[in-house]
């Protein structure tokens, strides 16, 4: 959190965004031993999702953490958000506003991490259209187990085929119905 809020601090520019972000800590001890931690902080409607080999390094791909996003009342159009705007669209607006989002709004997970894990992390263009489920499944298929460590162009292959799968969700299917997505039928364009 004080990283966030330095970040904001140290900028001047104009508008709105959510926030996903993760730092890998190797120096956390636990009874004397290091244990390597994925600090997340998250605010709005961006997501991590961890995936890990639960039943060894030959077995599939599980959930093993998943943020949770943040939108106002629960609407899906309203995430939270920190925000700088100028007196043309709020003579009232502080940046004080955006600090206490930052601190007092912003969520906080701390995980175990483990050789290899997969990160994944997006924005509601992602989690808003595909299923947890779809995103194991995704990785599960350009990431099989046995390869340590993965190759970059597998990691770029996955991504690419992440943000291809969203989009698919966003038009309609031979039967002329649109596919099921988190959010509904159809899911978000953006």
């Amino acid at each position: 959190i004080p990283l966030l809020r330095r970040s904001f601090e140290a900028t001047r520019s104009l508008g709105s965004l959510t926030v996903v972000l993760a730092i890998m800590d190797n120096s956390t001890r636990i009874h004397g031993k290091r244990h390597p931690m994925i600090a997340i902080v998250t605010v709005g409607d961006c997501e991590l999702l961890i995936l890990r080999r639960l039943q060894g390094r030959m077995s599939r791909l599980e959930s093993i953490c998943h943020t949770e996003m943040q939108r106002i009342d629960g609407h899906a159009q309203t995430p939270l958000q920190l925000a700088r705007v100028d007196d043309r669209i709020d003579e009232a607006f502080d940046d004080s506003i955006t600090i206490q989002v930052i601190e007092k709004g912003s969520a906080v997970h701390c995980v175990s991490a483990y050789e290899g894990d997969i990160v994944v992390m997006g924005s509601d263009g992602v989690f808003d259209n595909l299923f947890l489920d779809e995103v194991a499944a995704l990785c599960n298929t350009f990431l099989p187990p046995g390869q340590s460590p993965v190759p970059e162009a597998h990691l770029a292959r996955l991504a690419e085929e992440i943000v291809r799968a969203c989009h698919a969700k966003t038009r309609p299917g031979a039967n002329g119905q649109y596919p099921d997505a988190p959010i509904g039928r159809g899911g978000k364009k953006d």
